[in-house]
């Protein structure tokens, strides 16, 4: 049976304020800005050297097992500014 870690991550936002035509040098300033902080907290599915995904609910079959994920969230490592394990694999039993 496959378990999964539950983390919560601090992760910084990619920033789109663009749904118009800026000038070049407002743009620029734009990029001064503070990126949002996020927080998020799921059950890690994978981590590699590009992404950090987690899912935020999942669904177990007749055996106990984890059969499928919801609320999935790629995070690019990046991004990533603080990922701690709130708790160890969850064991299921039905």
């Amino acid at each position: 049976m496959k378990t999964l870690d539950i983390v919560h991550i601090v992760w910084r936002d990619a920033l789109s304020n663009s749904v118009f035509w800026e000038d070049l040098d407002d743009v620029v300033d734009s990029l001064e800005t503070e990126r949002d902080l996020m927080e998020t907290v799921g059950q890690i599915v994978e981590v590699d050297k590009r992404y950090v995904t987690i899912a935020h609910s999942m669904h177990y079959d007749s055996s106990g097992a984890i059969a499928k994920a919801g609320g999935v969230l790629s995070i690019p490592v990046g991004c990533v500014i603080k990922m701690r394990k709130i708790s160890g694999p969850i064991k299921r039993k039905l």
